[in-house]
């Protein structure tokens, strides 16, 4: 059910966000197209980490690590201050 969602956001967001720049509209719409196209990404990142932890049990710990290592790689990356 949410990987609907997640279609329905992500082509309104991706769709969204090329017209609004090409047709140069006001700074908002491609501002929330945006927005809508990284939410659909989460959610549909959400899926594919649960999809792993119930299909695959013997890789769960595994999956779980990397998983925190990434965003605390990630939110590393973007407290660096430009040099």
């Amino acid at each position: 059910m949410l990987m609907l969602v997640v279609v329905v956001l992500g082509t309104a967001g991706f769709y969204g966000f090329g017209a609004t720049v090409h047709y140069v509209t006001h700074w908002s719409g491609p501002v929330l197209t945006y927005g809508l196209a990284n939410m659909s990404l989460a959610f549909a990142s959400t899926c594919v980490f649960g999809y792993v932890l119930v299909h695959f049990p013997a890789l769960s710990s595994l999956s779980l690590i990397l998983l925190l290592i990434q965003c605390r790689t990630a939110t590393r990356a973007s407290r660096k201050k430009p040099s």
